[in-house]
């Protein structure tokens, strides 16, 4: 199987927090793009910072 170097986009759930904000980090870090769901209203801002310019 071939690994494409082409940007992905994610949809991750529960990124204010925990294992859903590691994936997310991760994902953000190796240069692709995340669509996150978060309950956390104010963990939106923090996730925003992760991805300037994108959210």
């Amino acid at each position: 199987m071939t690994v494409s170097s082409s940007p992905r986009t994610w949809f991750i759930t529960g990124v204010s927090s925990g294992f859903g904000r590691a994936l997310a980090q991760e994902a953000l870090a190796a240069g692709h793009r995340v669509v996150g769901t978060l309950r956390n209203e104010a963990a939106r801002a923090e996730f925003d910072v992760l991805q300037p310019g994108r959210s």
